[in-house]
């Protein structure tokens, strides 16, 4: 099938009856990555088979802090965050060390 055929297919002089009893023929469709499948119709009037498109969000650039620098000093925000967690780290390890002094 291809859109040369209008996408379209058929099958024909399949057997109708087996051991007495009328064949009901269904149809599958492969999955298709990024597709849900949708079928209608039946065997005596035709199948119709859809493939719709699973919507994706789209991937969002990274787009970084604009960095401020601070009058007078020249240091970037982002060396003031740097600068708060080297403080805190000190501050830590200042904790831990009076601690033992005490016990």
């Amino acid at each position: 099938m291809d859109d040369s055929n209008q996408w379209t297919s058929s099958f024909d002089n399949l057997p109708v009856y087996e051991h007495g009893v009328e064949i009901e023929y269904t149809i599958q469709e492969q999955a298709v990555s990024g597709y849900r499948t949708h079928i209608t119709g039946e065997s005596k009037t035709g199948y119709i088979v859809s493939n719709v498109l699973i919507p994706q969000e789209p991937i969002k650039p990274f787009v970084p802090k604009p960095q401020t620098v601070i009058p007078g000093l020249g240091i970037s925000t982002n060396s003031l965050d740097l600068i708060f967690i080297g403080l805190g780290l000190v501050l830590i390890v200042i904790s831990i060390r009076h601690k033992r002094r005490i016990k």
